[in-house]
């Protein structure tokens, strides 16, 4: 039997002196380069032949100027397989010739099977162990070519982006741009189908900006009249009738959808919902036994809290899920989670014992005798003595990473990628509106699941979504449909209002100020429904929204619109990489006010430090109010404590309070005196504080409402 022989591509990417000697390319060409060499290294001790070579350039839509590639195909001589190995290959190789005939219109596909078939072709030969050394050259070429193909992908990907920024400005076009770089690349390679590759992505780059706009309102008619996979299916004919006003439409129209469902989570929304149910309930018992620490270990005489935050982004937790796994249940992701949770926090309680001294105060008694007159008088007098004692302190330190430092390293490139694609898109799981005419998510106090609850300090599962927001906020319907309740709940939801459509779903809106809406009357999606209030079971003004299918709940935070643009945290960054929020303008319009915030967002992101008071060592909670009110002019407030602080301020009522003012917290730790922690108040219930790091805060969460204590107003010059 002759020896086969097996081909290996050799690609050299042709650019000008200018674009190698790019600081943005340098790194890039060079790992070309490598890749190269090293891949005819391999050959040449595979006993590679050279098949002669063939020339294809790549001019991908945002690139100014084609790419010239240079393909040499050498044959590397490949080892005669027994007739074990020849016998097991017969079904593979009849799949892989059933699948070739199919192929013949798609180049891209064709490359990618006949690489997955050499990939095959090596697997078999791997389980053959006395051919393992022969074999060992065409391991390590096939090998280097797909290394070789990768850093020639990621430096056209580079040239692309640098061509032209606008393309590579956010994650989705990155990623249309890279899957057609792949695509042509593939077709370059193979050598033929070149020309129609590239008319196609031409056409692509230049319908993107209309076949997005004209997808958004494909989405946003669908989501008025039908959900889920009706949805979706709507979405596909609506767009093909817009897409028949641009070339071709066809193919636009099949490549939209598959952008559409490429681009959103596929996990049902039952288990997205279970998921991140069961990472809150991990977060929710690890702040339970903080808030329990005291009780579970009695008898010391300080307890030192070092606690960073708790809490997660939950579409960064389904993005991450939905790119590692696809389409994923809960049941395949369940062990995932708590590894993640694992990661994510590291609680420690340690004990310390200091000596310590306290002054006592003693008697003593002796006799003194009158030298004159003789009589003898007992006298008792005090002293003082430092008697040293043992002082018991527990160190409670709970440190956290960001979800995204967690995740990053467990993905690969092209996971990352699409991670960033789907906390982009938020899944494309919005079929419902905005319930405000605002953004949302910083006005989040509490988010669906398991929590300590505010009033009763239990564990429970949590709903709805709570977003706290100013007494009288007009709330919107989220969706069409009828009012089938309207009611108060002196207890629980105060004033609310149920609204339920044909299809199953139910929205509930609770603790509303006041309803506008009757039992029986038809709504739309953005109408007005109720007014936010803070009736029944609530600690403040805020909207609790609720999201049932069938009767199952669903959580509202992925299904609803208003959301804001991601930008992931450093990787390393603690999960207290800090909190930003924009003031009202009309809380700036006040200048004292105006003037104590531009000071306090000099420090966004500066790191707790216990003792802390000027920007050189950075802050603790008082140090920076000290530092704040000071250094703006608003105030000359010397280092003091929490406690000093409060003992300076006017005590004003909660409904007084206004931006600028002082609020005060207690038992955040076992301080001398019952306040222990202060931060700024900046309206609508936030405020900005030294927590871990220095960042805003909504006062309206579970473990603040806990632990409020009072506001306070400082004088104004």
């Amino acid at each position: 039997m002759s020896a086969k022989k097996a081909k290996r591509t050799v690609t050299r990417l042709q650019f000008t002196e200018e674009e190698h000697s790019s600081p943005e390319l340098q790194k890039a060409t060079q790992k070309v380069d490598k890749a190269a060499n090293k891949l005819e290294k391999a050959a040449k001790k595979g006993k590679a032949e050279s098949l002669g070579t063939h020339e294809a350039s790549i001019s991908f839509g945002p690139m100014k100027k084609p790419v010239k590639l240079q393909f040499e195909e050498l044959q590397v001589k490949k080892t005669p397989s027994t007739l074990k190995s020849a016998a097991a290959a017969l079904p593979a190789a009849e799949v892989h010739r059933q699948i070739a005939r199919s192929e013949d219109d798609n180049v891209g596909v064709e490359a990618a099977h006949r690489l997955e078939g050499t990939a095959e072709g090596t697997v078999r030969a791997a389980q053959n162990a006395h051919r393992s050394h022969a074999l060992k050259a065409e391991r390590k070429s096939l090998k280097a070519e797909k290394k070789l193909d990768q850093a020639n992908i990621s430096l056209l990907q580079k040239q692309a982006a640098r061509e032209q920024p606008l393309f590579s400005t956010n994650p989705i076009s990155r990623w249309q741009q890279k899957q057609a770089i792949k695509k042509e690349y593939a077709a370059a390679k193979a050598g033929k189908g070149v020309d129609t590759v590239q008319k196609t992505a031409q056409t692509i780059v230049k319908t993107a900006k209309k076949a997005k706009e004209a997808l958004e309102k494909a989405a946003a008619f669908v989501a008025r009249h039908s959900k889920v996979f009706l949805g979706i299916i709507g979405i596909f004919f609506v767009v093909m009738l817009i897409l028949n006003t641009f070339a071709s439409c066809s193919q636009m129209a099949v490549g939209g959808l598959n952008a559409f469902l490429t681009t959103s989570y596929t996990a049902s929304d039952e288990d997205i919902t279970a998921a991140d149910l069961e990472y809150t309930r991990l977060e929710a018992e690890l702040q339970y036994d903080l808030l329990n620490i005291e009780r579970d270990y009695p008898g010391f005489d300080e307890y030192r809290y070092t606690i960073d935050p708790i809490g997660h982004d939950p579409h960064e937790l389904i993005a991450y899920l939905t790119a590692r796994f696809e389409d994923f249940t809960y049941a395949e992701v369940e062990a995932e989670l708590r590894s993640l949770f694992s990661s994510m926090y590291n609680l420690s309680i340690t004990e310390t014992v200091e000596v310590r001294y306290r002054t006592e105060t003693r008697y003593r008694t002796y006799t003194v005798t009158d030298p004159e007159t003789g009589e003898i008088r007992t006298i008792r007098e005090s002293y003082e003595v430092e008697v040293p004692y043992n002082f018991y302190i527990l160190n409670i330190n709970l440190s956290s990473q960001s979800l995204y430092s967690v995740v990053y390293p467990r993905m690969n490139a092209d996971q990352r990628e699409m991670y960033l694609v789907y906390m982009d898109t938020k899944g494309n799981k919005q079929y419902f509106g905005n319930p405000f005419t605002f953004n949302w998510p910083s006005h989040v106090t509490s988010l669906y699941g398991w929590r300590v609850h505010p009033i009763t300090d239990r564990l429970q599962i949590h709903r709805g979504l709570d977003l706290g927001v100013a007494l009288g906020t007009p709330i919107q319907s989220i969706h069409d449909g009828e009012v089938v309740r309207v009611g108060y709940d002196a207890s629980g939801y105060g004033n609310y209002v149920v609204i339920a459509d044909k299809d199953g779903y139910r929205s509930t809106y609770a603790h509303c100020s006041s309803i506008l809406v009757t039992e029986g009357q038809s709504v739309l999606r953005g109408q007005a429904i109720a007014k936010a209030g803070s009736t029944g079971a609530s600690t403040g003004s805020h909207l609790h929204l609720e999201l049932t299918l069938n009767g199952q709940y669903l959580n509202p935070y992925f299904f609803i619109e208003g959301t804001d643009p991601y930008t992931p945290p450093a990787v390393g960054a603690t999960n207290g990489a800090y909190t930003d929020y924009d003031i009202p303008p009309e809380a700036l319009s006040d200048p004292t006010f105006a003037a104590l915030i531009k000071e306090a967002e000099k420090y966004l992101g500066y790191p707790y430090v216990w003792g802390g008071s000027t920007p050189s060592t950075s802050f603790d909670c008082s140090g920076f109010v000290c530092w704040v009110f000071n250094n703006s002019g608003v105030y000359p407030l010397s280092r003091t404590t929490a406690q000093g602080i409060f003992d300076q301020c006017a005590i004003i009522p909660p409904s007084e309070a206004k931006p600028g003012d002082i609020v005060f917290f207690t038992g955040t730790y076992d301080s001398i005196g019952p306040v222990s922690h202060v931060a700024i108040y900046v309206g609508d219930g936030m405020m900005i504080h030294a927590g871990n790091p220095i960042q805003y805060a909504s006062m309206n969460t579970s473990y603040f409402q806990s632990h409020f204590y009072a506001f306070g107003r400082l004088p104004r010059r």
